[in-house]
């Protein structure tokens, strides 16, 4: 009874003099806070605010994307009644006067020139084509990638920082993609490739 009174005593002299807080810190929070730090860091919301950066920057890509778009579409149709326009007046002078051999329309200049100018303006409109599918592909891609991250936000508590970073990753290259495209010529003069002048008139005289 003396001993457990004394030992009573003994803690209770410990606690006031802040003895037992000393050996309590260093052997219960000095243990925690080395575990806690070797954790690998991931800031919630961080993690979040990046994410909500990222369908920031998707949408103005895609703003911009669009607008590239459309103007492709307007050229593209633009051209395309003007190579409609151009067939059929050589389709209207075939008529009045059927041409003989490749060689003939030599005798009509302006068969000769509308003939350049079609094979010109297939191959412009085969590139703007490639070009308005690539960018119709591309607000699709953005789109995608811009659900992901709003999913992602949405259940950030279950979603690892690999995964996060893996979309963050994906969506950098995407954005890049499309950042240097739509800044890019549409086209290119010196890599169009024309079919010969034959092919193009035995091809319109077959119509």
């Amino acid at each position: 009874m003396r001993m457990d009174r004394e030992n009573l005593n003994a803690v209770t002299a410990d606690v006031s003099s802040g003895r037992f807080m000393r050996i309590f810190f260093l052997t219960f929070w000095i243990p925690y806070i080395i575990f806690i730090s070797a954790l690998p860091a991931w800031p919630e919301n961080s993690g979040i605010d990046l994410l909500k950066q990222k369908m920031v920057e998707i949408h103005t890509m895609d703003n911009t994307i669009e607008k590239k778009h459309g103007q492709i579409v307007d050229i593209h149709g633009h051209l395309d009644r003007l190579l409609k326009k151009l067939t059929a007046e050589i389709q209207a002078q075939k008529d009045n006067r059927p041409f003989v051999g490749l060689q003939d329309p030599a005798a009509h200049p302006r068969v000769g020139f509308n003939v350049q100018l079609i094979r010109r303006l297939n191959a412009i409109l085969s590139v703007l084509q490639k070009r308005i599918e690539y960018f119709r592909e591309g607000r699709q891609r953005l789109a995608f990638l811009s659900r992901q991250a709003q999913d992602d936000v949405m259940i950030m508590q279950t979603v690892s920082r690999m995964t996060v970073d893996r979309l963050i990753s994906k969506i950098d290259r995407t954005l890049a993609e499309y950042q240097v495209s739509s800044r890019a010529p549409v086209i290119d003069g010196s890599r169009l490739q024309m079919e010969s002048h034959e092919k193009t008139f035995e091809g319109l005289m077959l119509n």
